[in-house]
C-alpha cells in the first residue's frame, strides 16, 4: 500500500470521526436534569447534596474537609467536634474505625448519612447474623421518635414523575448481643413502623447514623418539608466544628467529567466545536509529524512496612478470645480492603462471592477465590468454630496475595 493511499484512508477516517462527534455535540439533551441518585456533596442535580452541604458549611463555626485515610490526630480533639459524611456509600476499614471510636471516646460526634452500613463504623456494633430490609414505595412519611411530632412526607420522583423506589431500613436484629463494646442506642426516626436513623452513645460522644441520604438531597431541601426534616435531624448533632470526609466513598458517585472544567466548554456549542477541532489537529499532527520520546523513569525505593507490630498485637488479641469468628472477620476486612484499593472491587454482602469479577482482575483462579469464601463461612459465621478453623482461611488468603497480579 502506497504512502498516499494510507494518508487518504487515515484522512477519510478522521473526517468521518469528526463529523460524528460534531453531530453528537450538537444534539440537544432530552431532559433538563439528571435524575440518577448522584449524592454528590457539591452537585446541583435533583438527587445531589449541594444545598445540604452548603448549609453545613454555613452553620458551622469551623468547617474542614478530610481528603485522605484517617491517621493519628487527623481528626483532632473530639470535644465540640463533628466527623461528618453524607453520600451513597461509606467504607471504613479497621484502622478508620479505631480512630473514629477514639474520636467519640473524647466527646466527638460521628454523623454518617449513607444507604450502606455493611462496611462502615456501624459494623463494629452490628450483629454478625442479620437480614437487611428494604421498603418499596413512592411516598415515605418520616416521623421522629420523641421529637416534634411532625410528619415529613417525601415523594420519590424520576424524570419529574412519581415513581416507586426501594429504601433500606434498619433490621430489628442489627446489634450484636455478645459485643465487648459498651454502648447505649436508640432509634430516632422512621417510617411505616420501621426505623431509618439511630443514635449510639459511646464514650463521651456518640454516633448518629441515617440510612436514607435521599431525604437530604436538593429536590427535597428546596421545600419547607425537607428543610424542616434536616433541621430536626441535625438537632441531634452536638458540636460546631465540622470535619467533612470526602475520602470515605467506595466509588465516586458521579463521573469526573460531570464536574470538571470541561463542563463549561460543553455547555456552549461553539466552544465544543472548537475543542474537538483542536483535538483533531493534535491527532493529525501525531499521525503525520509527531515523534514519540520516552524519558527514563527513576526507580523509587520500596516503602517500609511499619504495620507488622500492629498486626502481631491484633492477632494476639483475637487469638486469646479462643474464637475464630473475630480473627476471621479481621482477615476478610483486610482482604476486601486490599481488593478495593488495588482493583476497585466492592466486596458485596457478607458471605457472598464475587469470585468471577475478582478473578478477572487479579489473575487468581475463580476456584481459589471461592475457596476463600468457603473457609470464611466455616470460621466467621460459625459461633462454635474453634480457633484452629482460622488456619485454612489464613493460608488461602496468604496464597492469594502471592498470586495476585
Amino acid at each position: 500500500m502506497s504512502s498516499s493511499l494510507r494518508i487518504a484512508i487515515v484522512s477519510v477516517f478522521a473526517l468521518g470521526l469528526l463529523l460524528y462527534i460534531f453531530r453528537f455535540a450538537w444534539m440537544p439533551s432530552k431532559y433538563e436534569y439528571e435524575w440518577n441518585l448522584g449524592l454528590h456533596p457539591e452537585g446541583q442535580q435533583p438527587y445531589d447534596l449541594g444545598i445540604f452541604y452548603d448549609l453545613l458549611e454555613a452553620s458551622s463555626d469551623s468547617f474542614g474537609e478530610n481528603l485522605s485515610p484517617l491517621v493519628e490526630n487527623s481528626l483532632g480533639s473530639g470535644e465540640n467536634s463533628v466527623y461528618f459524611y453524607a453520600g451513597g456509600s461509606a467504607y471504613h476499614d479497621s484502622t478508620d474505625r479505631f480512630y473514629l471510636k477514639k474520636f467519640m471516646e473524647e466527646g466527638g460526634t460521628v454523623c454518617i448519612i449513607t444507604s450502606n452500613y455493611y462496611s462502615s463504623i456501624l459494623n463494629d456494633f452490628m450483629s454478625l447474623n442479620y437480614n437487611s430490609r428494604v421498603i418499596n414505595d413512592s411516598l415515605f412519611e418520616v416521623k421522629f421518635i420523641n421529637g416534634s411530632g411532625e410528619t415529613y412526607p417525601f415523594r420519590y420522583e424520576y424524570l419529574g414523575k412519581p415513581s416507586i423506589t426501594g429504601l433500606p431500613v434498619f433490621p430489628e436484629e442489627i446489634f450484636r448481643v455478645d459485643s465487648a463494646l459498651e454502648f447505649d442506642y436508640r432509634f430516632i426516626s422512621g417510617f411505616q413502623t420501621t426505623f431509618n436513623a439511630l443514635e449510639i452513645r459511646y464514650g463521651k460522644g456518640k454516633l448518629l447514623y441515617h440510612i436514607n441520604p435521599i431525604f437530604f438531597t436538593n429536590k427535597f431541601m428546596v421545600d419547607s418539608v425537607g428543610f424542616a426534616h434536616a433541621k430536626e435531624f441535625m438537632g441531634h448533632v452536638e458540636g460546631k466544628k465540622i470535619i467533612y470526609d470526602k475520602f470515605a466513598p467506595f466509588y465516586p458517585n458521579r463521573k469526573e467529567s460531570q464536574t470538571s472544567p470541561l463542563k463549561f466548554l460543553f455547555e456552549s456549542k461553539s466552544l465544543t466545536l472548537a475543542w474537538y477541532g483542536v483535538l483533531a489537529g493534535i491527532i493529525l499532527f501525531l499521525v503525520f509529524r509527531g515523534k514519540r520520546k520516552q524519558r527514563e523513569i527513576p526507580l523509587t525505593p520500596l516503602i517500609k512496612n511499619t504495620s507488622i507490630e500492629y498486626a502481631r498485637a491484633l492477632g494476639t488479641l483475637y487469638h486469646d478470645k479462643k474464637k475464630a469468628e473475630y480473627l476471621a472477620e479481621e482477615i476478610m476486612l483486610q482482604f476486601h480492603a486490599y481488593n478495593r484499593r488495588r482493583y476497585h472491587i466492592h466486596p458485596g454482602k457478607p458471605g457472598k462471592s464475587n469470585a468471577k469479577e475478582l478473578s478477572a482482575k487479579s489473575g487468581v483462579s475463580e476456584e481459589k477465590i471461592n475457596a476463600i469464601y468457603k473457609a470464611e463461612l466455616s470460621s466467621r459465621y460459625n459461633p462454635s468454630a474453634p480457633i484452629q478453623e482460622i488456619i485454612p482461611l489464613y493460608i488461602l488468603v496468604k496464597e492469594y496475595y502471592k498470586l495476585a497480579k
